[in-house]
């Protein structure tokens, strides 16, 4: 819910002409309804070999603003599900998003991800450590909430659900009520 919130915020307050997006769902079932926002690149994305050609093809744009020196229209790339996306997509899609999470924000693009497990494992550290922002939601165990966090002891194992979150960023960690 809290990821429908922010496509829906951002479909609100930005124009297509300004703020474009890429959806990807692999499971099919929580971004679709913003498929006829005319903000989008195209229409939601699910299959995994999809996902890796647009996220390939949104590093070969990034590299030609790097060029130019370009930044506008800003493109937010939102993918939910993401451990799933990167067990099925391999070292491509990995690849591709690393890039994106590393050097996207200079050229405006901007990536909003999330998942329901987020096992170290799944999720490498060079992509974790590329968010500089975390939203977590409650998780199972003060492990996940390592690494959901990126910081020790935030607690996020013990969040109430329904919305109650919290937001790290540089180390800073604030609980709020969210979608």
């Amino acid at each position: 819910e809290a990821l429908r919130a922010i496509v829906a915020s951002l479909a609100l307050l930005n124009p297509p002409s300004a703020c474009q997006m890429a959806l990807i769902d692999p499971k099919r079932r929580g971004l679709l309804p913003f498929a006829g926002l005319p903000h989008l690149l195209r229409p939601p994305i699910a299959s995994v070999a999809e996902a890796a050609d647009v996220l390939g093809a949104l590093t070969a744009e990034m590299e030609r603003r790097d060029r130019h020196g370009l930044e506008w229209p800003h493109i937010v790339i939102v993918i939910d599900e993401l451990a799933d996306l990167l067990m099925q997509g391999g070292a491509e899609v990995e690849a591709a998003l690393a890039r994106l999470v590393q050097r996207g924000r200079s050229a405006g693009l901007h990536v909003v991800a999330a998942t329901q497990k987020p096992a170290a494992s799944v999720v490498g550290s060079l992509i974790r450590s590329n968010f500089p922002l975390r939203v977590v939601g409650r998780v199972c165990s003060a492990q996940d909430a390592l690494v959901a966090a990126g910081v020790a002891g935030s607690n996020a194992e013990r969040l109430l659900g329904r919305g109650d979150m919290l937001a790290i960023l540089g180390g800073q960690t604030q609980r709020f009520q969210g979608a």
